[in-house]
């Protein structure tokens, strides 16, 4: 049994050793003395007083009283969470992430999907404390008299409380907060765990036809200049973008012969709410997530801290079921192109490998001891990272070449870390049967496919069994014949030969709000036409606010002749189509397209 007390604000925990609890906990050898709280921004480098108050998680921080922060004030029962306290009984449901289930009362506090209304129609009755199929937490606040499930729907017992306490909270979902005064219990925990192992019906991870999917709700460079909206998609606040009913991106990628989408900052980058719903969506219509983890400089390069947890806030936000990843995770994308790392200054000398293989080979460390941590099950889930197609020479100079510099620095860093300067957290085994069993090696390139081919199949023999694939295929500059005929080529490739996933195209969406040549890579422009609007959506370094959701149109009139047909071009090389007459689509008088960076309108 697991018993935690805090005051005030007290919750117990009556659970068996396979329970489900908090997966983000400050870990103190003793009681400290001081007020304490998880706070993901101490992770971003973005906060420092009070950081690292356990000496073992730089997310737990001091707070309360000079010169820490103060703790921040949110209800807090089990794993939902509430910035108002509810009148309600609500408990914490898995059944809600079962898509074969009735979901009402579901995703009751707006941040977890499992968090549910329960007790009184049109509600479900409040799960069994006993349930043996079911992870349940149930809770109930601000009552005199209340009523809280025990072992059987009948078997009531009636509690007398206090007025619910506040429960400080961080930026994270699911914050630990805990104070070493134990005077008042306000809420009776009830909790009883286990997994269930049902795994989706996604089909193997190959023949790979992903989208790049970045799609910023800006119509301009610089987004207007008010700063650029949350860059993970992946949050539910963007569901009317990419979800149904909405734009239904993901729909639209399907129709277009796609079977995966590629994400680049769905992990790491502070986002709060449920992220499941995507996942759900992506489940629902065939696509396989390549979740992508916010790429930025580790202190030293270590990543170990941040990437462990970014995944542990991952699996809290929804990336899991039943302990297991959700099923439509294919792949983690650890890092996006790292070899820049080694211009940053503190890169010495200037310019050295050790510096991004020590950030690629402590970022997969960081995953593994999440994993590890949490109990989760790696599943089918695929690792990799994405290397630029720049001509370098690997850490232990034994390749030189465009993209595979990259591969040859993860199998030289997991045979010797030390090349890296790193000592690894996971044993030698453990990091050498990820590796083995779930590595596959990744490069983005805007050159046309037979040079990427020539490049690269004639030194991977070396790097056999783990395959490659291309997490970014630009196409920069091609007509419309040669990205159908590269497309078709690599998807023939990838067919016939195991050693070959396929590719992700580069982008959905016209990248307005970076203008210049990235606006070349679009496969769909965006129109005048408002057909939904986000929920608020931020992260660490946007600011919470809504933005517009626009019609989509295959028109890039900047792109001369048949450079602009690119979503033309993926649809027929992967037997496809483009359907104009959905309501995704912009139609009569609001056809009018942004012309580009300029912002300005045309018929």
């Amino acid at each position: 049994m697991a018993r935690c007390l805090i005051k005030s604000w007290a919750v117990f925990f009556i659970a068996s050793s396979q329970s489900s609890v908090s997966l983000l906990n400050c870990s103190f050898a003793g009681k400290p003395a001081d007020r304490y709280f998880w706070d993901g921004t101490c992770e971003n480098g973005l906060a420092h007083i009070g950081c690292n108050a356990d000496g073992v998680h730089m997310a737990c921080r001091w707070c309360g009283k000079e010169p820490y922060p103060a703790c921040p004030q949110a209800n807090l029962v089990g794993r939902c969470f509430f910035l108002d306290t509810p009148a309600s009984q609500y408990a914490w449901d898995e059944r809600c992430e079962d898509p074969a289930s009735d979901h009402t009362g579901c995703y009751a506090d707006g941040v977890h999907m499992p968090c549910r209304w329960c007790g009184t129609a049109p509600y479900p009755a409040c799960p069994e404390a006993t349930s043996v199929a079911t992870t349940v937490e149930v809770g109930l606040t601000r009552s005199t008299s209340t009523t809280v499930p025990q072992t059987s729907h009948e078997a009531d017992t009636t509690t007398t409380t206090t007025e619910q306490a506040v429960a400080p909270t961080a930026t994270s979902a699911n914050p630990q907060l805990a104070d070493t005064d134990t005077t008042t219990t306000s809420t009776t925990h009830l909790a009883s765990s286990t997994s269930s192992a049902k795994t989706g019906g996604m089909p193997p991870f190959s023949t790979l036809r992903g989208i790049c999917y970045g799609a910023l709700p800006c119509l301009g460079e610089g987004c207007g200049g008010g700063g650029l909206p949350s860059e993970d998609m992946v949050q539910i606040g963007y569901k009317k973008q990419w979800g149904h009913p909405g734009r239904d991106d993901l729909g639209t990628m399907v129709q277009l012969g796609a079977n995966a989408v590629r994400l680049y900052h769905s992990l790491g980058l502070g986002a709060q709410g449920y992220h499941g719903a995507f996942l759900d969506r992506a489940e629902e219509v065939g696509l396989h997530v390549m979740a992508g983890f916010h790429t930025r400089a580790c202190p030293k390069f270590n990543c170990f801290s941040m990437w462990k947890a970014a995944t542990l806030l991952g699996f809290e936000q929804g990336f899991t079921k039943y302990s297991r990843w959700h099923p439509a995770v294919g792949a983690l994308i650890l890092l996006n192109e790292p070899d820049f790392f080694d211009y940053n200054p503190s890169c010495q000398p200037f310019g050295s490998s050790w510096c991004h293989v020590k950030a690629a080979l402590s970022a997969l460390d960081g995953v593994l001891a999440a994993e590890r941590e949490a109990g989760i099950d790696a599943g089918h889930v695929k690792l990799t990272i994405t290397w630029s197609f720049a001509m370098r020479t690997s850490v232990d100079g034994k390749v030189t070449g465009p993209g595979v510099f990259g591969f040859q620095d993860m199998v030289a860093g997991i045979a010797n870390p030390s090349l890296a300067h790193y000592s690894p957290e996971s044993s030698r085994a453990e990091l050498e049967t990820a590796f083995q069993t779930r590595w596959i090696h990744g490069l983005n390139t805007q050159a046309p496919w037979s040079f990427v081919d020539q490049m690269v199949s004639s030194v991977y023999k070396q790097f056999l069994p783990n395959p490659w694939f291309i997490g970014e295929y630009g196409a920069n500059g091609q007509v419309q014949a040669v990205i159908q005929h590269d497309l078709e080529a690599m998807q023939k490739r990838a067919s016939r030969n195991a050693d070959f996933l396929g590719a992700a195209v580069f982008q959905f969406e016209t990248a307005y709000w970076k203008g210049g040549s990235e606006m070349n890579f679009g496969l769909f422009s965006v129109g005048v036409q408002k057909i939904a609007e986000t929920d608020e959506v931020c992260d660490s370094k946007s600011s919470c606010r809504k933005w517009p959701v626009n019609c989509l149109s295959t028109d890039l009139p900047w792109l001369p002749g048949s450079m602009a047909k690119r979503a033309e071009a993926v649809a027929a090389a992967w037997n496809g189509s483009v359907d104009r007459h959905s309501t995704s689509f912009c139609r009569g008088s609001a056809s009018r397209r942004l012309r580009g960076s300029s912002q300005h309108l045309y018929e």
